[in-house]
């Protein structure tokens, strides 16, 4: 299972929400089932993220959208951001 989602972050709170966004990274290697964990920086536009996850089901998945660390970061994130949190879920077909 393939997750991408955007993140765009008010300019006044870019620095806290990297933060949260780096503590959600580490808590989330951490979780059973995951692959790889990325979070990109648009070079331009340094309050644009993408985030980058793989992991080995949609089980995987469920359990960490579930986990306190996750359901605590979206609560610290929803006043930072300057617009919806956009999750996408993908999977591969070949």
């Amino acid at each position: 299972m393939y997750v991408l989602t955007h993140v765009d972050l008010i300019g006044a709170k870019k620095d806290d929400g990297l933060a949260a966004i780096k503590q959600l990274s580490n808590d989330s290697a951490q979780d059973s089932g995951i692959l790889r964990y990325d979070v990109l920086q648009q070079g331009n536009r340094p309050n644009h993220l993408t985030v980058v996850e793989v992991w080995r089901g949609k089980g995987a998945l469920e359990k960490h959208e579930a986990a306190a660390h996750t359901r605590k970061f979206r609560e610290v994130l929803l006043p930072m951001s300057g617009s919806l949190y956009d999750q996408r879920l993908y999977q591969a077909i070949n």
